[in-house]
Formats: structure tokens, sequence, C-alpha cells
């Protein structure tokens, strides 16, 4: 899927577009689409039985592919479906890149690491609450005054507010085991930092 970016300046380099007789509207602003997300662009020469020039036709640039001798091209939509153009009829527009001469890169790959680690951010992010991280804790009950039936609704929310991550609570019920009926604590090590 071609980003909003690419689309963007496809449709800029199209308005500037004067249609041309070999080149039309259509082939112009698919080659610039192909050049702005693969960093290559193809356009095949197609010539009539005299050798004159008919037109100049968009070729996919995801089916493109050079040859071993660099001057021939081919069509490979599958391993069996291939086609090898005319050798000299494939203009080759490419975006150069410094680590090699065969094939260009789009300006865009840069920023894919950082698009990569923001992605993985926000995944942990949302997994962290999916899964009840932030519910982790410690719960220290010492008072005799809870039932069977309240301690069982307790472990219940405590249960569901887990999720289906790793991070479990705790519950510790000692009747009579303390001056405080009841205690709450986290374990440091996931303790929300707290401004002052």
């Amino acid at each position: 899927m071609a980003s909003v970016s690419a689309l963007f300046q496809t449709q800029c380099a199209d308005r500037v577009f004067y249609s041309a007789p070999l080149l039309s509207r259509q082939a112009f602003s698919a080659f610039v689409l192909d050049w702005f997300v693969f960093g290559n662009g193809y356009l095949e020469c197609r010539t009539n039985r005299l050798g004159g020039v008919l037109s100049l036709c968009h070729v996919p640039t995801k089916y493109t592919r050079r040859g071993s001798d660099l001057e021939t091209y081919w069509f490979i939509r599958q391993w069996k479906d291939e086609h090898q153009f005319d050798t000299g009829n494939v203009c080759h527009v490419i975006n150069p890149d410094i680590h090699q001469e065969i094939y260009g890169m789009p300006e865009y790959i840069g920023a894919m690491l950082s698009a990569s680690l923001s992605h993985s951010a926000d995944m942990f992010r949302k997994l962290y609450y999916d899964n009840g991280s932030h519910a982790g804790c410690i719960i220290y009950i010492g008072a005799a005054q809870f039932d069977g039936k309240s301690m069982e609704n307790v472990k219940k929310t405590l249960t569901e507010a887990r999720g289906k991550g790793a991070f479990k609570n705790l519950l510790l019920h000692a009747p009579g085991g303390g001056e405080k009926g009841y205690k709450l604590s986290r374990s440091a090590r996931y303790r929300p930092r707290m401004n002052s």
C-alpha cells in the first residue's frame, strides 16, 4: 500500500504534467508513484514494425527485475510467468543508493527504523494495560471481618484486572494477622514514577 506522502507527491507531479504524444497521464502517474514508493520507475518504449516509437508504457516496478548482464529487464509475476523485454527498450529511472547501482532506494527507508521503534513502543504500552501489568500488586488482608464470599469477590476482581497477561497479583489472607485490616503494596520494580 502506498503511503500518504507518496500519493501526495504523485498528485503534485501529476498536476504539473503536460500531456505528451508518447506518454499518457495515467502512465506518467503510475511511473511517478512507483518511483516514490520503490525508488525505481520503469517505462517501456513500444515500437512499430518499422522501428518507430508508438508510446511509452508504464511497467510495474513490483514485478520488474534487471538481468545479470544489467542491460536486459524481466517482468516476473511468478516463477513460471516471465517476460524478457527487448534490450534497450526499457527506461529505468532510479533514486540513487550509495551501496549499489542496480536498483534505486526510496527516500523513506531511513525513517523505517524510527517508525518501527515507535510502533513497538505503542504496542508495549497497549499490551501493558491489556494484560493488567498496571494492576499488579500484593494485597494483604489481616482483618477477620472478611468472610469467604468477600474473599471470593476480591479474588475474582484481581483475576479480571489481570487480563490475559503474565503479571499476577498476590492475595494473602491471614485472619487476625495484624493491626491493619488490609495493606496494598506494589513491587518497587513496577511502581509508577510520581512527579512532585
